[in-house]
């Protein structure tokens, strides 16, 4: 075994002076060795006492990037070699402006410093350079290979992945949906609409080669679109990519994994590449060519996933939660088969699902109890004020539903009109409604103790305490910024069935006390 060893560490010698040559750094340096990124010394990152910086995580043509190479204790280093390699090794990118005077460029594939490598053999505890982007490049990484000392074998250490902003300022008009179900899968919604549409939300996917697909997304959005594979319909453990806006207005690509309800963990782009994005007249799109494998837990042995397609805010570049279900795929499908997906949202919320059950019942009980004075005294009461605040009612009651189902998209510039315009309905119905009702059963109030006018106080107290509860949930739950534990009773679903159980026993108690009347 011992021999063997040695031989191990005689062939590295030879090969370290041959490729580096003399301890002055400045003969025999070959950048092209490192056009492979030989992986055979990389270490377990939290091993690796060296890292590359850089300024910058996206950039355009000519951008200018500082690259700094440092190491993370005392020990130093003393000979390197850098390049901008492109994500599957290809390099090198771009050249290096020398502005540290332990380091040195070098002419590699025909390109003056393409490359950056060490002036002499001197300790080192970092170098930095600046690297200027080329017209036109993909995705890169910087990669170097740094040596302690002269007698050890380097350690191949590479950065995050820099993402190129080139196709941000295109408009990506050749995207649209003529080629689904003959050349690729496609899922969108609505139903047979088109990515030139600004209504249109659009994912496609065709397959480049037996490991490559090109992915593209379309839809109106402030801040992000994405898609996403998952073994199941539920969000957790899911393969993401996401079109985002960035803190400068430029949309970018991330490559993320879920985690239930939590914000999505941020990855490597890894083999993402010939990415194009834009953002126009508020539409968020994107292309890019992947060749990352999906990796989710369980997954299918026949390549089928659930796709989900989502829409929502982001802030600086961060995303936030989706106000509306992601739309889903109805089944597991292909996505390297050219196909057409149909699919939903997820189930609604339950609160959303109560709040439009109660509101049509609302309507068709304002509806009845609206016909039925007038059938019994075939035409107006003396009363005046009481009919008169019923008509109120009646049709601002009616605008309610009426008006949501022209509402618009949620990222629609005049979505927030109408969501003024329906709390603000709301609000008045409610108060109308109790004065309404608190004047006809005033007129039909015989009773010497007043009763209707304590029942009605009552009333009124018991809904401005559960506005009060309401609200106050609302405040914690914001200040607490986290979903309740898997498999507890959310508070808004206490808080819904305790409200319905307090109107119920005023319903009953007035009901029993106008039948007494």
């Amino acid at each position: 075994m011992a021999k063997w060893t040695c031989l191990v560490y005689l062939v590295i010698e030879v090969l370290f002076w041959t490729v580096w040559g003399d301890p002055n750094g400045t003969n025999n340096l070959d950048c092209n060795s490192m056009n492979s990124f030989d992986e055979s010394f990389v270490l377990p990152h939290s091993w690796i006492p060296y890292n590359i910086s850089v300024s910058q995580r996206t950039f355009n043509p000519h951008d200018e990037i500082t690259v700094t190479l440092q190491v993370a204790n005392s020990t130093g280093f003393n000979r390197f070699l850098l390049q901008a390699q492109g994500p599957d090794g290809t390099a090198p990118f771009g050249t290096f402006q020398i502005t540290d005077r332990n380091t040195q460029g070098l002419m590699c594939k025909n390109i003056e410093n393409s490359s950056v490598s060490h002036r002499d053999s001197s300790n080192k505890q970092s170098v930095q350079t600046i690297w200027i982007a080329p017209p036109e490049s993909g995705n890169i990484q910087f990669r170097a290979t740094v040596f302690q000392d002269l007698d050890e074998s380097g350690v191949s250490i590479k950065s995050q992945t820099l993402q190129t902003l080139t196709g941000s300022m295109k408009t990506l008009q050749s995207m649209n949906s003529s080629d689904c179900g003959k050349s690729k899968f496609c899922f969108r919604s609505p139903e047979n609409c088109d990515p030139t549409d600004t209504d249109c939300l659009f994912m496609s996917s065709e397959l480049m080669d037996h490991q490559s697909f090109r992915f593209e997304m379309s839809s109106l959005s402030d801040g992000y679109v994405s898609i996403g594979f998952s073994s199941d319909t539920l969000m957790g453990n899911d393969d993401v990519y996401i079109c985002v806006l960035n803190e400068t207005g430029q949309v970018i690509v991330q490559y993320a994994s879920t985690t239930g309800r939590r914000a999505p963990i941020i990855k490597p782009l890894g083999e993402v590449r010939n990415i194009e994005t834009s953002f126009h007249n508020g539409v968020i799109k994107c292309n890019f060519i992947t060749s990352n494998p999906i990796s989710i837990e369980q997954s299918d042995p026949d390549g089928l996933y659930y796709v989900f397609l989502t829409l929502g805010p982001a802030q600086n570049g961060t995303i936030r939660k989706h106000p509306n279900p992601p739309l889903i795929t109805s089944q597991k499908v292909n996505i390297s088969e050219p196909t057409e997906a149909g699919g939903s949202s997820s189930s609604t919320p339950v609160l959303i699902k109560v709040h439009r059950s109660l509101m049509t019942l609302t309507v068709v009980s304002v509806i009845i109890a609206f016909i039925l004075p007038f059938v019994h005294v075939q035409g107006w009461s003396g009363n005046w004020p009481h009919p008169i605040m019923g008509c109120i009612v009646m049709v601002l009651a009616f605008l309610q539903p009426v008006i949501a189902l022209f509402r618009p998209p949620p990222q629609h510039k005049r979505r927030i009109i109408f969501n003024w315009f329906h709390a603000l309905n709301g609000f008045v119905l409610r108060i109308l409604s109790v004065v309404t009702i608190l004047l006809g059963l005033k007129s039909i109030d015989a009773s010497p103790n007043e009763w209707i006018g304590k029942v009605m106080g009552g009333l009124i107290g018991w809904e401005i305490l559960r506005d009060v509860l309401f609200y106050a949930n609302i405040y914690f739950w914001r200040k607490d910024g986290e979903e309740n534990p898997k498999g507890k009773i959310k508070n808004e679903k206490i808080l819904v069935i305790v409200s319905l159980c307090g109107n119920l026993i005023f319903v009953i108690t007035l009901l029993v006390g106008i039948g007494r009347s």
